[in-house]
């Protein structure tokens, strides 16, 4: 089930911000971003 989008200009930046998320490994920062998309 998908929680959380953004949209990016290109694959390859879409891309490194996916990394750059699943990096953070932080359940409260994941969790502030689905809050936060309403």
């Amino acid at each position: 089930m998908i929680k959380y989008t953004e949209i990016q200009p290109d694959k390859s930046s879409a891309r490194k911000r996916e990394l750059e998320i699943k990096n953070k490994k932080s359940r409260k920062y994941i969790e502030f971003l689905i809050n936060s998309a309403g």
